[in-house]
């Protein structure tokens, strides 16, 4: 569905080192049973904006972190889609057989980073991927829509040579 000449167009464009495992990102798709090409461009985009191009499988933000902290413990926003709190560790847990519970750090590396990211995706945006990009930011992923979150999205779909559904 995705070539990788497309996806390391999408990286590039989007300003992210191309050196990303492909097949990890196939298997992603696969885990969060995308098959369509708009999903997968909406996927990614998240998945860039999410996490600043790959970058990041934690929060930088240190006084969020500080007071998510507070809230929930050990258990803060980690993975590409940021999932955080005992409930969402344990279900991610739960789902793909993995002890996230115990071992919260571990969704910090790159291959639970997008094994997480595509339960995520699955359980809580995927409903709403048919609707377009807008209502999923709006109500999959409950966030606000911005202009940079567009600009990925709209780079992704020049990459994979589609034109954008918002």
């Amino acid at each position: 569905m995705i070539r990788l000449d497309e996806f390391s167009e999408a990286l590039s464009i989007n300003g992210s080192s191309q050196h990303h495992n492909y097949l990890i990102f196939l298997k992603a798709l696969r885990d969060a049973q995308i098959v369509d090409k708009n999903e997968a461009a909406m996927f990614l985009a998240v998945v860039l904006h999410e996490s600043n191009g790959l970058t990041c499988t934690r929060t930088t933000d240190l006084a969020k972190e500080k007071v998510m902290t507070e809230y929930f413990g050990v258990y803060v926003e980690r993975g590409f889609l940021k999932i955080f709190g005992i409930e969402n560790y344990i279900a991610a847990s739960q789902a793909l057989k993995e002890d996230y519970v115990n071992f919260p750090r571990l969704i910090e590396k790159e291959k639970h980073a997008w094994k997480t990211s595509s339960w995520y995706w699955k359980t809580e945006c995927q409903g709403y991927a048919p609707l377009g990009f807008g209502h999923l930011v709006r109500y999959g992923l409950r966030a606000l829509n911005d202009s940079e979150r567009d600009k990925v999205f709209e780079n992704v779909c020049t990459a994979f040579k589609l034109t954008p559904k918002f």
